[in-house]
């Protein structure tokens, strides 16, 4: 739903012409993506789902271009959101937090914080799959992705009048 939402603010933003990034970005590249040592994995997870994300929106994801996305994965917390009987942990929730920014010829363009969370219930046992967890990682990952696209469409459409 909140995409849903989303979305219909860049239709009303952009005036129903065009929906999507600025008409000159249809190339960009993927520049690092900082990582923490507590996940290590997830930074290359993100970047491939951001990878996915622009490509399936008709962007092409190129080695050197005059855009390039860049960013640090700030932190993934883990907190316990409920108790079963027994006292053992029955759900966590997942929450990331990264800072991306786009550059133009070397010049920050735009830069933000997205933040993204997901309730993880475990089953039985009180151990946290790993499986399952990456899992959520990679869920996050694709949310992440997708929310970054929709707020650099709405930061970079054309505007009435702009031109």
């Amino acid at each position: 739903m909140r995409y849903l939402i989303l979305s219909l603010l860049i239709l009303l933003g952009c005036g129903y012409k065009w929906v999507g990034l600025s008409t000159d970005m249809k190339e960009i590249s993927l520049g690092p993506i900082e990582g923490i040592r507590e996940e290590p994995g997830f930074s290359s997870t993100l970047r491939e789902a951001i990878r996915e994300e622009f490509q399936s929106r008709g962007i092409r994801v190129l080695e050197e271009t005059r855009f390039r996305l860049q960013g640090r994965v700030e932190g993934i917390g883990l907190e316990t959101v409920s108790y079963d009987r027994s006292a053992y942990t029955k759900q966590y929730r997942v929450l990331v937090t990264v800072r991306m920014e786009l550059l133009e010829g070397g010049r920050i363009k735009w830069q933000g914080k997205l933040s993204r969370s997901k309730v993880l219930t475990l089953s039985g046992d009180a151990v946290l799959d790993e499986s399952r967890k990456e899992a959520l990682l990679r869920d996050i990952a694709k949310d992440l992705a997708e929310e970054l696209y929709l707020r650099l469409a709405m930061e970079t459409c054309p505007r009435e009048g702009s031109q």
